[in-house]
């Protein structure tokens, strides 16, 4: 007879086992104290990002034709659709999980229900945005702060017995023809995968 380990650390049944439910797996909140269920890793350049709402705005470069500095950054077309690493949001939440991570990222055609599957995923209808018109919800590539706890690896090349911490990532949708183009649709996914 072996002892069990804790509760807290007693790993989940897999989906093989004789219960049959492939739904028992344990969710871990990175940041208890946040009442943001998701932040942002990338945005769009021409997207800004307001941490007290966790909401994202678009900027409007293009209109601001008048400013010759504006004109100029904006001269090559593709500069409002690189992505960048928002500052002080998702970055920050990995950089203070001290445990291995993995990710699992959902890409596909805007509007079809990528940010609802991750959010059924992680049990909790709020992790990401959902919108109810037809236009798209995600900007970039945003990071649940909830982490599906994968069980640690019995092999005896593996340096860690600590569990692992897969994050989800939602991902703007592609083909949307008012937000994107062929490619920053290929940008977000390129580094959704990264």
């Amino acid at each position: 007879m072996t002892d069990a380990p804790p509760p807290q650390q007693q790993a989940a049944p897999s989906p093989s086992t004789a219960s049959g439910q492939d739904d028992d797996y344990q969710i871990v909140r990175c940041l208890p104290n946040s009442p943001h269920r998701s932040l942002p890793l990338f945005l769009p350049r021409n997207v800004r990002y307001d941490p007290k709402t966790n909401t994202v705005s678009s900027t409007t470069s293009s209109n601001n034709k008048h400013n010759d500095k504006a004109a100029s950054v904006t001269a090559n077309p593709d500069y409002d659709e690189q992505l960048v690493i928002v500052p002080h949001a998702g970055l920050d939440m990995l950089s203070k999980v001290n445990r291995p991570i993995g990710c699992v990222s959902c890409v596909g055609p805007y509007r079809t229900g990528k940010s609802l599957l991750l959010s059924r995923f992680l049990k909790d209808s709020q992790s990401f945005r959902l919108g109810p018109t037809l236009e798209g919800c995600t900007r970039g590539i945003w990071i649940s702060t909830s982490a599906i706890v994968q069980p640690p690896t019995n092999s005896s090349t593996s340096s860690s017995s600590a569990p692992s911490y897969t994050f989800l990532l939602d991902c703007e949708g592609t083909g949307d023809p008012l937000e994107g183009s062929e490619t920053s649709n290929a940008r977000i996914a390129l580094t959704s995968i990264l």
